[in-house]
């Protein structure tokens, strides 16, 4: 028994071995990759005459979530899931000013979930480049509610003619346990202080309360309203135009024979209907071709970020700054990974901007639902040692 024990550990010690250094192995190839991927990298140049792509893909945050390593390998394997809203907004200002970005082109086809905060920011940026007398585009196999918040204030919105667009409003779900659980004889003590706490009514209701209804219309009337307006003034329509194409799109889209697109194009919500390749056309007349790519001369607001970075003042010590941190995510307690916020993580960097002479403000840009009690009371503690030091 003994000797066949010791085999087996023997056995187990080798597997367990290999198995380590496959990983090593894998790790040191995916490192090469990248150091090969790095090193190959030639130098960006932005041409004379070109269309600034904005092409977001995935979420826009303001932190991206994970390590760096993390986001490399994601990349790597199934594409970018989130976008700085603030890289959108930097490419936008520069190109603004830049002689050789003589339009923007909106390509938002990829773009994900993005909050009304965040999509205003970069409308914002839009109205800016807007102001400056460039063309803005926009361009689309199809655009949903979030996209076309900011393709609505192109100048000019071409859309695919077998593409199409919907928006329905704003409107809050949850779904509620309280018959499930009971059924599981699982019960719920809910302590509550108020008549609007409403939070673990999902656990102790088979339905939403008229409290949660009456408060949830309050914030979901008020952002449908702002949604079109904006919207009603980037395209010279009525609010109330919005209104009803939401409201009554199965018998618009009727009368429209089921072309989404066509329908589009008939309330006024899009310019015209264009395929690929004659969008190509209309883009290369306004900016001009790109004979070696066969298509107009342009360049995306990645390469355009690298490439004018370079030229970029840095900033430098002793100059006056103002520190802005970014709090995204549920709070924890302890060390967090970006896309969440760690006590210890973001008090660290509150107290890096405290004890930093040259920063002479603190902006703190919050993107969060809350969290932990015990990790907020951390952070508030080093924000009173921040603002004490401001008083003084």
């Amino acid at each position: 028994m003994i000797h066949a024990l010791a085999r087996f550990l023997r056995f187990l010690w080798h597997v367990l071995d290999g198995l380590r250094r496959v990983v090593h192995l894998v790790l040191m190839l995916i490192v090469l990759v990248l150091v090969l991927a790095l090193l190959s990298t030639t130098p960006i140049a932005v041409p004379s005459s070109a269309a600034l792509i904005v092409s977001p893909s995935g979420a826009l945050v303001d932190e991206l979530s994970g390590t760096p390593f993390d986001r490399a390998l994601e990349g790597a394997t199934d594409g970018q899931r989130e976008t700085l809203v603030k890289d959108l907004e930097e490419a936008i200002d520069r190109a603004r000013d830049d002689d050789r970005i003589e339009a923007l082109v909106l390509s938002l086809d990829e773009m994900g979930a993005a909050g009304l905060t965040k999509l205003n920011r970069l409308s914002k940026a839009i109205g800016r480049f807007k102001g400056s007398g460039k063309r803005v585009v926009a361009v689309g196999g199809g655009f949903s509610q979030g996209q076309y918040f900011l393709a609505a204030l192109a100048d000019e919105i071409y859309l695919n003619p077998l593409g199409g667009l919907f928006f329905q409003g704003f409107g809050f779900y949850r779904t509620y346990l309280g018959s499930a659980l009971e059924n599981l004889s699982i019960d719920w003590h809910v302590f509550r202080s108020g008549e609007y706490k409403t939070l673990y009514d999902n656990l102790t209701r088979s339905e939403m309360s008229e409290v949660e209804k009456q408060e949830s219309r309050v914030l979901i009337d008020q952002l449908w309203a702002g949604y079109r307006e904006h919207v009603g003034a980037a395209r010279s329509l009525e609010p109330v135009a919005v209104q009803r194409f939401a409201d009554d799109y199965v018998n618009r889209l009727r009368s429209a024979g089921g072309d989404m697109a066509e329908l589009a194009r008939a309330e006024g919500l899009v310019d015209e209907l264009l395929t690929h390749d004659e969008v190509e056309r209309r883009l290369i007349d306004l900016v001009g071709e790109d004979a070696e790519h066969g298509s107009f001369t342009q360049i995306d607001f990645r390469d355009y970020l690298a490439a004018t970075r370079l030229t970029a003042g840095a900033v430098v010590d002793g100059e006056a700054k103002v520190a802005v941190i970014v709090v995204s995510g549920a709070i924890l307690d302890g060390e967090q990974p970006p896309g969440t916020v760690g006590s210890e993580s973001l008090s660290g960097l509150i107290r890096e901007a405290r004890q930093d002479e040259d920063i002479r403000a603190v902006v703190l840009r919050v993107d969060s639902p809350g969290g932990s009690q015990f990790a907020s009371d951390v952070i508030l503690a080093e924000l009173a040692l921040l603002l004490s030091l401001i008083h003084i």
